[in-house]
């Protein structure tokens, strides 16, 4: 018998290897979708993360002729940096709202991190140094922690100063 055409049997068999190859790249396509959320979500982060850092260091280090000289709290998350000339800028870091307040430059979280305030550090060393050292450290620290990830991270602000002037 010369029949042209499939068989039953052949035509399951091609229709079952057709859904292991289907099935097999729907879950290859989820995986890859759920690293790209992941890699997003930690772009996301470290962009905020040097947005901010950038805002304060262009006050700490590009402003040569006037340097830090006093960093005071003033609250709960909050804290006053002054400068030589006298002029303040205020840091406040609002958790409700998920906010860092740097001044007047307003950044907001991403919807998926909150601060952690409770963990926030601001530390001031100061030290006996020649008068023509920098005598004193400020270092900030702002936790920031994922809620849909198990990721950790942190704002970091690390700055010595001469508190004499």
């Amino acid at each position: 018998m010369n029949k042209k055409g499939f068989s039953t049997v052949e035509l399951i068999v091609s229709f079952i290897i057709a859904s292991i190859i289907i099935v097999a790249m729907y879950r290859v396509t989820l995986s890859l979708n759920e690293k790209l959320l992941y890699h997003q979500h930690l772009s996301n982060i470290t962009v905020y993360i040097g947005t901010l850092t950038n805002n304060i260091y262009e006050d700490l280090i590009d402003n040569i002729d006037n340097p830090l000289t006093e960093v005071v709290g003033c609250g709960e998350g909050c804290f006053t940096l002054t400068f030589k000339d006298s002029s303040t800028k205020e840091v406040k870091v609002n958790q409700e709202g998920n906010t860092f307040i740097y001044n007047d430059i307003i950044e907001r979280l991403p919807s998926d991190f909150q601060f952690k305030i409770s963990d926030m550090n601001i530390k001031i060393d100061i030290y006996d140094r020649p008068s023509n050292h920098h005598n004193s450290i400020f270092q900030l620290s702002v936790p920031i922690i994922s809620e849909i990830y198990d990721d950790k991270f942190s704002l970091e602000i690390v700055y010595t100063y001469d508190s004499r002037k």
